[in-house]
């Protein structure tokens, strides 16, 4: 089975759009930057530059880029930061792990590969969507989680 590929009036179009959603982006960014430090908003600064680093990242790991890593160490140190100031410790020092497991994944991306080089990022298989959706629907999987009486 072959993959059919976009005309070029497909690809422009895609192109416009993905650039109309960057541009909205930005503004909305940059209104919640504003509402948080002319105080009119809710949400403290911190927890602002949280929420975009976080949608931020998911867009560059959605388009495969490299710097969704960078990002989105920042957003958990972000939120380390939220955390720990409302007092929710367990959630501040998970996002320190996440801190800590961004690097070792911006790491491996980088030199994960053969001899050190780039890691190929790829799809995943049907097969293993297959084998990883019903991975916990193996019947004596259950009893883990009944109750003891």
């Amino acid at each position: 089975m072959t993959e059919r590929r976009p005309t070029e009036g497909a690809r422009t179009w895609k192109r416009r759009i993905e650039r109309t959603g960057w541009g909205v982006a930005a503004v909305a960014s940059l209104a919640l930057i504003w509402s948080s430090l002319s105080h009119h908003g809710e949400m403290d600064i911190t927890e602002v530059l949280g929420f975009i680093t976080g949608a931020v990242s998911v867009w560059l790991t959605v388009k495969q880029n490299v710097w969704n890593w960078p990002i989105g160490i920042a957003n958990s140190a972000f939120y380390v930061i939220v955390f720990f100031q409302a007092r929710l410790f367990a959630d501040s020092s998970l996002n320190v792990l996440y801190v800590a497991l961004g690097f070792l994944g911006w790491y491996w991306w980088l030199r994960g590969g053969a001899h050190r080089t780039s890691l190929k990022v790829g799809r995943i298989s049907k097969r293993s969507v297959f084998v990883l959706a019903t991975d916990d629907c193996v019947p004596g999987e259950y009893s883990r989680f009944r109750s003891v009486p």
